[in-house]
């Protein structure tokens, strides 16, 4: 006798579950590819979405979500470094550089700026292995050992 689906409800509390236990990492592996906060962000949601779309459109269980996850986000980051829009874009950042914000003053920024690019160059010219193990140890606190 076939087992019967998993209720729509059931099948939300262990996606819930699997983001929860997931989403940081998913989140640090993109952003060792991009180094982007935000597109991390996006990346790592693209990723659970298409996890929820696999579900609902195969209905197949995967044997390894963590690994499938991670997968998917190496491959998006991958894709977004060749996309069209992450060469063109859509307007100069200058365009904005006038309108006002609640965030921190003008000097207080560009000297975050400045010391999270000279940080970015650092990692840039890692390789993306020794990037990996960095977020490994300090983003997502694995033991160094």
């Amino acid at each position: 006798m076939d087992d019967p689906a998993p209720s729509p409800e059931m099948r939300q509390t262990e996606f819930h579950r699997l983001y929860d236990a997931h989403a940081r990492e998913v989140w640090a592996i993109a952003y060792a590819r991009r180094m982007d906060s935000e597109m991390a962000m996006d990346i790592a949601h693209e990723a659970f979405l298409r996890l929820w779309k696999h579900w609902e459109k195969s209905g197949e269980a995967i044997q390894n979500v963590r690994a499938w996850l991670i997968r998917v986000a190496r491959n998006l980051a991958e894709d977004y470094a060749k996309s069209a829009f992450r060469r063109n874009g859509t307007q100069n950042p200058q365009s904005m550089s006038g309108v006002g914000s609640r965030d921190r003053l003008p000097l207080e920024q560009m000297e975050r700026e400045e010391t999270f690019g000279r940080l970015r160059g650092y990692l840039i010219e890692m390789s993306p292995a020794d990037r990996d193990l960095l977020t490994f140890r300090y983003a997502l606190d694995y033991d160094a050992q």
